[in-house]
């Protein structure tokens, strides 16, 4: 599965570079897209052999955390889409500075992200206190 994912990275990175480049815009974000793409479908080849195989089924409390964690997702993305809405007043805002203002637009996101993260309990404190524990460990 990871030599399909690869081949499935390269020549998609390698298409899509190319073709936004030739439709007059930056060819990089193809390359974030085909990486994307494909470790989406290392997973789902993964999963998909998991599940036919019955070596794993995803219990009731992973589905309802990744609802939780995919609402959580779908508000931050919602919460981007409105500033970007305004990103030329937030450009104004941060100076004219776009470094100032993409780290506002990350800062954001993360923002909205955790904020909804705890609000859903797609994360909880429990959670942060385990890690924090079994890092202590280490």
């Amino acid at each position: 599965y990871a030599l399909t994912s690869v081949v499935i990275n390269t020549v998609l990175g390698a298409g899509l570079f190319f073709w936004l480049k030739s439709q007059g815009i930056p060819g990089f974000p193809g390359l974030a897209i085909a990486t994307s793409a494909a470790a989406w479908v290392n997973v789902i080849l993964l999963a998909g052999t998991l599940l036919r195989r019955d070596w794993y089924r995803p219990g009731p409390r992973l589905v309802s955390r990744l609802i939780r964690a995919s609402i959580a997702t779908g508000l931050m993305g919602a919460a981007l889409y409105g500033m970007l809405l305004f990103r030329d007043e937030i450009y104004q805002i941060a100076f004219s500075s776009r470094l100032i203002t993409t780290m506002i637009f990350i800062f954001g996101g993360m923002a909205v992200y955790g904020i909804a993260a705890f609000l859903t309990s797609a994360v909880r404190i429990t959670d942060i206190k385990g890690l924090v524990r079994r890092r202590a460990v280490e």
